[in-house]
């Protein structure tokens, strides 16, 4: 089982699509649950931006305005999806594991904030999962809610909040997923309110067919919550192929690339007439394996700076859920965040050269 998970905050944002397709794929997540993409326009239009290469399946539940809205996506030669049940709050998929035979429910939720609405909200979700108690129940996405105070920062907790919403776990007996990475996973622009919002809720014979079940945090980058992954294994994927693209004649230092790789002198021997198209041949030649050595050493180099800029802004939000955030911190953060959006806008711009 491997589950991808984000409160996304609007779903429109190109880069923000491609973050999530590529993070899907690092992670080898066969389900992904987004909640509040405050968009009509996800299935059958912006899901397979989401999903990237490969078959895919998906349903929504539409946002209320410009409100909400949730989207799950899965791969169908895992998990083979029988049934959808939708209400105002959750969108929950029933189907079959392939590999175990198990029949399973991945239930994506994105909480109202309103307490009342809340409560209502649980006694739905008490009600399906009651409904039938052999189904191997998944329960994730954006609770609004937290169940213990060490579990806010910066911000009132709210006891009887927290009451309703550890009831409703132990009266359907679910079991939460410890998480790890970090204490909090949501965050607000200032940076000086925390809460742990977001989680993974489980029947008990889930960790019959996944025993070794866990949550990890991504760094929060595109969205005001982290992502958050469920997982039992973790797979590592390749270097990505040599190839020309448009967006290297945007880089200063190309220019002189040619120049020292066409000035390269050739060695025909002393006495050996050679034609002129035999010297260009020779001078292209060794133009590309100039070319190939720079991106090399460019392609390490892009390969470092995303994570060192996301390392950079996990680094100041863990620094933040110590105490109150400095301004000079904040514009850092944000000018961090501003250098990984030229990033991945340009890596963007090499995608669809490729497509």
């Amino acid at each position: 089982m491997n589950i991808f998970s984000n409160n996304i905050r609007g779903i429109g944002g190109e880069v923000k699509r491609e973050w999530i397709k590529n993070s899907r794929i690092q992670h080898h997540s066969v389900f992904v649950g987004l909640q509040e993409t405050k968009s009509y326009e996800v299935k059958g239009g912006l899901d397979k931006f989401i999903w990237g290469p490969g078959n895919f399946q998906s349903e929504v539940v539409d946002p209320m305005g410009l409100f909400g809205g949730i989207v799950s996506l899965w791969d169908p030669s895992i998990f083979c999806a029988v049934e959808s049940i939708k209400g105002v709050g959750f969108l929950c998929i029933k189907g079959v594991w392939l590999k175990s035979k198990k029949t399973v429910c991945f239930v994506n939720v994105y909480a109202p904030q309103d307490l009342n609405e809340k409560k209502l909200l649980w006694n739905k979700l008490f009600d399906l999962i009651n409904s039938d108690s052999n189904v191997c129940w998944t329960v994730f996405g954006d609770f609004n809610a937290v169940r213990f105070p060490e579990e806010r920062l910066g911000s009132i907790f709210c006891p009887q909040g927290a009451y309703y919403f550890n009831k409703f776990i132990f009266l359907d007996g679910l079991l939460e997923i410890k998480m790890g990475g970090r204490r909090f996973t949501y965050m607000n622009s200032k940076e000086d309110k925390h809460s742990k919002l977001d989680r993974y809720l489980v029947s008990p014979n889930v960790l019959d067919s996944w025993p070794h079940l866990n949550v990890t945090t991504l760094p929060r980058v595109h969205s005001d919550h982290c992502a958050i992954i469920i997982s039992s294994n973790q797979l590592d994927f390749g270097p990505y192929p040599f190839r020309f693209f448009n967006s290297w004649l945007k880089d200063q230092n190309l220019e002189m690339i040619i120049v020292n790789g066409w000035s390269l002198g050739l060695n025909f021997g002393l006495n050996k007439i050679v034609s002129p198209l035999s010297v260009v041949v020779h001078k292209l030649k060794n133009l590309k394996e100039h070319i190939k050595a720079w991106r090399k050493e460019v392609i390490e180099a892009n390969k470092k700076e995303p994570d060192e800029l996301t390392n950079t802004i996990n680094a100041i939000d863990l620094l933040a859920e110590s105490g109150p955030m400095h301004e000079d911190l904040l514009k850092n953060r944000q000018y961090t965040y501003q250098k990984i959006l030229e990033v991945e806008s340009s890596r963007m711009e090499d995608l669809r050269q490729k497509s």
